[in-house]
């Protein structure tokens, strides 16, 4: 079996400077999803302003609901010497990324579909990436789907 027969890769922000609505990553039903990751790709330029990340949840629609908590997420901060991503604790259900001029960094957050409000209906989230300044990046989620074909959909 090859990877794609068994997981959706969804391009959640396309490369740019992940601004305003640059950062918002699509909206993404997960009511046929297993597990998803947050995979998140920044090349540094120089006098960075560090990206603030986050999750949101909402509900089919992909209306808004609120933040979706998360604990740990995964980092490599050089990817030019190492592919080695380090555990790391979250800070309010967010995290900043590394301001060093000139770096290439990766970013990995497993989304603990647990932690969505289903008592309110939501059942859908996106990535947020807020106050990205020179820097380009880029973000995709990948969805293990309950049922095969791959059908989750995104929502616009």
């Amino acid at each position: 079996m090859k990877i794609t027969d068994s997981v959706k890769i969804v391009q959640a922000c396309a490369p740019a400077t992940l601004t305003s609505t640059a950062g918002d990553g699509v909206f993404v039903d997960l009511r046929a999803v297993n597990q998803v990751a947050v995979l998140i790709d920044i090349k540094n330029g120089t006098s960075v302003t560090a990206s603030n990340i986050s999750l949101l949840q909402g509900n089919v629609t992909g209306h808004l609901g609120k933040t979706l908590s998360f604990n740990t997420y995964y980092k490599n901060e050089d990817t030019s010497v190492g592919d080695t991503l380090t555990k790391v604790t979250a800070s309010n259900d967010s995290f900043l990324t590394l301001t060093t001029n000139s770096k290439n960094l990766q970013y990995v957050i497993n989304v603990p579909l647990e932690n969505l409000d289903s008592a309110n209906a939501f059942c859908s989230f996106r990535v947020d990436v807020a106050n990205m300044a020179n820097a380009v990046g880029s973000v995709s989620y990948v969805l293990e789907t309950i049922y095969q074909p791959l059908d989750t959909s995104v929502i616009a």
